[in-house]
């Protein structure tokens, strides 16, 4: 059976119950279904990964699709402009140097593109 993959783009902070929604209803949808999910984050979004705000609220929104093996990434360009410390991030994330490098590398890589 094919594995199906996707990669889903945030940029702006406000967008990630709908991205979350999104994702989540993907993975009811296709429960039998070999997929492999990626979330980047770069811009402003990737405050939502700050352990020091919001705490309980984004952790557990993002654990409990990290549990699904979803990949959560984080641009360590767009952490540095928006003043996010590494050392602050939840430890399920994974950071890479450049968003927009991992992007175009996942959609060479034959995932489908959607951005929230």
């Amino acid at each position: 059976m094919e594995t199906y993959k996707v990669v889903f783009h945030i940029t702006d902070l406000e967008k990630w119950d709908s991205l979350l929604t999104t994702v989540s209803n993907l993975l009811k949808d296709m429960a039998d279904t070999p997929i492999e999910i990626e979330i980047i984050a770069n811009g402003q979004a990737v405050s939502f990964y700050d352990s020091t705000t919001n705490v309980e609220t984004n952790f557990s929104k993002l654990a409990k699709i990290d549990e699904e093996n979803v990949k959560i990434v984080a641009c360590n360009n767009a952490l540095n402009a928006h003043g996010v410390a590494k050392e602050t991030l939840y430890s399920f994330i994974h950071v890479v140097p450049a968003g927009v490098s991992e992007l175009v590398k996942k959609q060479n890589e034959g995932y489908a593109y959607i951005r929230i």
